[in-house]
């Protein structure tokens, strides 16, 4: 016969093994409900990323119609460029001012000679120029002195391609970066009463000129839109110039 000790050890038995299949029930059960919000989790991430994929894909779609439009745009500009401007600035003598070395310059000279414009010449300034010194250059420059601009050529701080035929009908100067001396040289140019165009590439610092007198300015020579911007600018206020004279 069994005594109260065997029954004692017998029901604890039965309890602890109650005990692991409830805890080993309960953890599977508990795997069970993880991995099914993993799958949830995983569902909605895969969700989501499709829709960011396929949002992404209509965005470039997007954009490379915008492209392909702003393409057809500019070589339909380029087409008619030289049937609304050529020949319109005949006759006209322009100067292209270098505030230092630009990309840009014979870019800008291609499409002015297309207008019939002749580029008499091209003056760079050497870098870190002294106040005096473009003070000097302006001057001689504006009052379109042979015997001084020989004497500035001489100095070395300006590089000079071209022919000093004078006078000159309009200057243009060209913003390199933001540290450049455009707006300052334009600014003495106006002082002694000459025309003027202030342009720079669209990659470069807006420039304040707002306070010059008789100037142009185009702050995205570099594209199609800034170059008929700058003709345009510049028939309107030569012939404006004519008219008064």
């Amino acid at each position: 016969m069994y005594s109260l000790k065997h029954f004692t050890i017998l029901l604890i038995a039965v309890f602890l093994a109650l005990g692991i299949g409830i805890a080993v029930g309960f953890t599977a059960n508990s795997d069970e409900v993880l991995v099914e919000q993993q799958k949830k989790t995983i569902d909605r991430l895969e969700k989501d990323f499709n829709r960011i994929k396929e949002e992404s894909r209509l965005k470039e779609q997007q954009l490379q119609e915008v492209k392909l439009r702003q393409a057809e745009e500019q070589k339909f500009l380029e087409q008619l460029y030289d049937q609304l401007f050529k020949e319109r600035l005949k006759g006209k003598k322009l100067a292209i001012i270098e505030t230092s070395k630009s990309k840009i310059t014979e870019n800008i000279t291609h499409y002015l000679e297309r207008t019939g414009a002749k580029i008499v010449y091209t003056v760079s300034l050497k870098q870190n120029s002294l106040n005096d010194e473009l003070d000097s250059i302006v001057q001689v420059l504006a009052e379109e002195n042979q015997e001084g601009f020989n004497s500035i050529k001489e100095t070395g701080i300006l590089e000079f391609s071209g022919m000093y035929d004078v006078p000159v009908d309009l200057f243009i100067i060209i913003s390199n970066d933001k540290n450049s001396d455009a707006v300052s040289m334009a600014n003495k140019f106006a002082e002694f009463k000459k025309t003027i165009a202030l342009v720079q590439s669209s990659d470069v610092k807006h420039l304040d000129y707002k306070y010059i007198d008789n100037v142009i300015y185009i702050d995205d020579v570099d594209s199609i839109l800034g170059k008929y911007r700058l003709i345009s600018s510049i028939l309107d206020i030569l012939n404006m110039n004519d008219f008064s004279q």
